[in-house]
């Protein structure tokens, strides 16, 4: 819902739909997430929104996400999908420019799961710590943006890096924040 303090209405912004079975004691009852810190926005989700987005995913990465994504006692909080892309290569051939892409945020992991770039079998599942998490950094690349995950734990610093389609990071740039991610955009890599 959204309330306008102008005219003191309130509308309806997302569409209503049917709760799924959750399991025992869970509901589709909003919760509150977060809030802008000018108080202007406030963000609530529902089970209902991510249960709807795995019904729309292929049927190989809806059950990845149900078997590998979500571990035991966690909840899935946000799920986004990039299909592979290709790029032209010696102008008449395709190349992968990026593999299948699943994207999971639970309640302690940013969770990726990837096709392997040449072969579409199998999948490359890997677990990222939220609490390790310092930042995500952004660096376009033409119609690609690099992702680089900074991971901190004790005196040990890493990146885990991937390709993503700017829109996908778009939509995942609003996510990771309304869950309180930092995020930093850099320069565009000149190509």
């Amino acid at each position: 819902y959204m309330r306008d303090l102008v005219t003191d209405t309130t509308h309806l912004v997302s569409e209503p739909g049917t709760c799924p079975d959750l399991g025992s004691g869970e509901n589709c009852d909003p919760t509150y997430v977060g809030a802008s810190a000018d108080g202007t926005h406030v963000f609530f989700e529902s089970p209902l929104r991510v249960a709807k987005s795995l019904e729309k995913l292929p049927i190989k990465f809806s059950n990845g996400a149900k078997i590998y994504g979500v571990l035991p006692g966690e909840e899935l909080e946000e799920v986004i999908f990039q299909e592979a892309a290709w790029k032209r290569w010696l102008y008449f051939f395709q190349r992968p420019a990026s593999a299948n892409t699943l994207l999971l945020l639970t309640s302690n992991y940013l969770v990726v799961i990837q096709e392997e770039i040449v072969v579409k079998q199998g999948w490359v599942v890997s677990y990222i710590p939220r609490g390790n998490i310092t930042c995500i950094q952004n660096k376009p690349c033409g119609c690609w943006n690099e992702l680089s995950v900074q991971l901190k734990r004790g005196n040990q610093l890493i990146d885990y890096k991937l390709m993503l389609a700017s829109e996908t990071v778009e939509t995942w740039h609003s996510r990771w924040a309304q869950h309180g991610g930092l995020w930093q955009d850099l320069p565009a890599q000149q190509i």
